[in-house]
């Protein structure tokens, strides 16, 4: 709820936030693209069931209503209150993932998140699927044609075991931007090699940045309380009343 409603208010023009510019007037979107992911109460009810509806959304507006005004801040400003599902071992630093150094968003260790049923998938994609949607320019029918080498090859990984470079038939692609075009749940995997394509076995779900959603679930049930869990994932910050109380 605390991270939740920090987003919102970084990007608040009342509190000197940007808005957005591709919706004029409005401060934030459903879009999880450009903003937060929402789910309006049917939504939930058909993902929950009613029974489950009921108990879930109870425990979410204890929350939000416990912590009213409450949100967290690093040198006294909001910060960039990012979060994803599942980190398997360590979460991402902003740096490695967006190229932007956020002080309050390092990589830090996560071993609260095994029970996450998001920890690991495997994902098999035929070599004519890679060649649709990574290009003819990638020359992944080629290289499986040829003798050369290698279909695919990870050249580097990140501070925190993400796959940096990885090369492709021809191409060398980043490990995001492998992520988003194969459709991968994180950017933490390794790929195995089979007669007519390749596995693709990832470790973690979502970027990887800020708080772990299953990381915080496991703190919470080891007895950690909110305070503890949003300054472990967001390094030195402050939580902070909006209303000045």
């Amino acid at each position: 709820a605390v991270a939740a409603r920090t987003y919102a208010v970084k990007n608040m023009t009342l509190f000197g936030g940007p808005g957005l510019t591709s919706h004029p007037g409005a401060d934030v979107s459903t879009d999880h693209r450009e903003s937060q992911a929402w789910l309006s109460p049917l939504q939930l009810k058909a993902r929950w069931g009613p029974f489950k509806y009921n108990h879930y959304w109870d425990k979410i507006s204890q929350a939000v209503e416990q912590t009213r005004g409450q949100i967290v801040t690093y040198n006294g400003e909001p910060i960039n209150a990012v979060f994803h599902s599942t980190s398997a071992d360590r979460t991402a630093s902003a740096l490695e993932v967006w190229g932007i150094d956020y002080p309050y968003l390092k990589s830090v260790p996560c071993s609260w998140d095994k029970q996450s049923p998001r920890y690991t998938d495997t994902k098999t994609l035929t070599f004519a699927e890679l060649e649709q949607r990574l290009g003819s320019e990638a020359g992944v029918l080629a290289a499986v044609r040829s003798d050369s080498g290698t279909v695919a090859q990870i050249i580097d990984r990140t501070e925190s075991g993400r796959v940096n470079k990885v090369r492709i038939g021809s191409k060398t692609f980043t490990g995001n931007d492998l992520r988003e075009k194969l459709e991968l749940r994180s950017a933490n995997f390794t790929i195995e090699a089979k007669e007519d394509g390749l596995v693709f076995n990832t470790v973690g779900y979502g970027h990887g940045v800020g708080l772990c959603q299953y990381g915080a679930n496991g703190m919470a049930k080891a007895g950690r309380n909110y305070r503890e869990i949003l300054s472990y994932y967001y390094t030195g910050t402050a939580i902070k009343d909006i209303y000045g109380s």
